[in-house]
């Protein structure tokens, strides 16, 4: 059957391992590091023209 889903109980004491999410946390902090350059660059634009 297609909803053939094995479920894990909620203390995550299956035998499976979570995946190792360090990529995903890596790319979000370049996201956040060039939005706020982004935020700087924009401030330090707006103080150099006033």
């Amino acid at each position: 059957m297609a909803n053939d889903v094995q479920r894990q109980p909620a203390g995550g004491n299956g035998n499976g391992q979570e995946p190792a999410l360090w990529g995903t946390f890596v790319a979000v902090l370049i996201i956040g590091a060039l939005f706020v350059a982004g935020w700087f660059g924009a401030f330090a634009l707006f103080l150099e023209r006033n």
